[in-house]
């Protein structure tokens, strides 16, 4: 083998190895290629710290029932107002019960561009999945649409919860005007979420 060959074939050896020590580079745990999905927001605690209304802690008690709480209502000024509840949510989440959390820190994070369930979820990780009753907290503060950690425009906020029977689902929660709509959707599926929505994770 001439010189000149040599060197060729060192140089695509080489060239080859480089490529090889970046793709193992870009597969280390904790490496996210696709960082710029979310962008993550004010963390809210709920309850707070310091809640200025005993109801927002009225409903923690041992056990966390949905269905004593997730229904269509007329609210009065005060309680939370749910103007529609989806016949998948209803289904799948109404008769679930859960262990009360004492107090958690809920994260948001608003996606840059648009995504489906799955991944948003593969890109939280395992703190992505949350409770019913770590929403409700989030409702009990903005009951009639205040301002808060929840947006109250016209993209949805999404949670990751487990039904009755432990599987994960996407629960999106918009404001509607005349209260909250929430509904439920497979984590699998193909419809995508607008840039703008906004997904929490603990």
């Amino acid at each position: 083998m001439s010189l000149l060959n040599r060197w060729v074939v060192v140089a695509i050896l080489g060239a080859l190895a480089g490529g090889a020590a970046a793709q193992a580079q870009s597969a280390l745990p904790g490496v996210r290629p696709e960082a710029e999905l979310l962008q993550p927001g004010p963390a809210q605690a709920c309850p707070p710290n310091d809640p200025s209304d005993p109801a927002i802690t009225s409903s923690l008690g041992d056990r966390f029932i949905a269905g004593q709480h997730f229904r269509e209502t007329n609210a009065a000024r005060g309680d939370v107002a749910i103007a529609w509840l989806g016949t998948t949510f209803r289904q799948r989440f109404v008769s679930k019960t859960e262990i009360s959390v004492v107090r958690t820190t809920l994260q948001p994070f608003r996606l840059r561009r648009a995504a489906r369930a799955s991944e948003i979820v593969a890109w939280l990780g395992d703190r992505g999945e949350t409770t019913l009753g770590e929403l409700w907290c989030l409702l009990t503060l903005q009951p009639n649409g205040e301002e808060g950690a929840l947006l109250t425009s016209a993209v949805p906020n999404l949670f990751f919860v487990r039904d009755r029977d432990g599987r994960l689902w996407t629960v999106d929660v918009l404001w509607g005007g005349p209260g909250w709509e929430i509904g439920a959707s497979a984590i699998d599926g193909d419809r995508p979420w607008v840039a703008g929505a906004q997904a929490f994770s603990r």
